[in-house]
């Protein structure tokens, strides 16, 4: 199996990186090897890497920033994995996204269904809340 880890040099992916299994060929690019904001670079990796699935980890996470920098919040926990899942969509490569729990506020006593509605508690789980709700479309019919 061919993965590719997006966002490796975050905590997350650093860990998904570490726990790979023996036999999984392995690309793991941080955003100095690979910015998904940048839809060419994303598409011609993708295309010349051939993943099998795309693990993404990359994310804006500088939640004390996200209300000034909300243009650049939004493009890159939501926009740029919009356009992952259309490109690998076309790769016939599965997306995995790991997303923020602020999409929820946080008051629900019972378990939280991902078919629930969405209250962002700040702008930035705003940006990840389309996310959420167009990749698990793509999933469903990819």
């Amino acid at each position: 199996m061919r993965a590719m880890i997006l966002g490796a040099g975050g905590m997350l992916g650093h860990d998904l990186v570490s726990s790979a299994p023996e036999g999984v060929e392995l690309h793991a690019l941080t955003r100095a090897e690979l910015d998904i904001t940048d839809t060419a670079s994303l598409a011609a990796r993708v295309s010349d890497e051939k993943p099998d699935v795309i693990l993404n980890t990359a994310a804006y996470t500088a939640v004390d920033r996200a209300e000034a920098e909300r243009d650049l919040c939004f493009r890159v926990n939501a926009e740029a994995v919009g356009e992952l899942v259309r490109i690998a969509a076309r790769a016939r490569a599965r997306v995995v996204h790991f997303s923020t729990d602020y999409v929820f506020n946080g008051r629900r006593a019972s378990p939280t269904r991902r078919t629930i509605r969405r209250i962002p508690s700040t702008r930035m789980a705003g940006a990840s809340s389309p996310v959420s709700r167009r990749s698990g479309r793509a999933a469903r019919t990819g």
